[in-house]
């Protein structure tokens, strides 16, 4: 059951084509394929965290994407054993690199990305 937050994400959101890696392009280029599709609100904290990119490296972002992702989505981030971290691409075109997620109340989950 999906909380007030969670049907305003689903109603007053956007779309974000996903894409994981898949096999093929080498170790240094991951080959991408799209992967469905999530709803989500794009947020800046305007105060930045602290995440660890694939490398291992310490990133500092503020953006967040809240979002009511389906049963079957597959979402990997940064530093998962399952391969690359998901890419998620704005319906402007812009895309975004998975670091980080948890739940939150009401069935949304909170995502730290990094534009890429």
């Amino acid at each position: 059951m999906h909380g007030p937050i969670a049907r305003m994400i689903q109603s007053q959101g956007k779309e974000y084509q996903l894409q994981n890696a898949s096999g093929g392009g080498g170790r240094d280029t991951p080959s991408y394929s799209d992967d469905g599709t999530i709803v989500g609100v794009l947020e800046s904290r305007g105060m930045p965290q602290t995440a660890t990119n694939s490398d291992g490296t310490d990133v500092e972002t503020d953006l967040e994407v809240r979002a009511v992702p389906d049963d079957g989505t597959t979402l990997r981030p940064a530093g998962s054993a399952d391969g690359y971290p998901t890419l998620l691409q704005h319906p402007t075109g812009a895309e975004y690199r998975l670091l980080d997620m948890h739940e939150e109340d009401g069935g949304v989950t909170v995502l730290t990305v990094v534009e890429d």
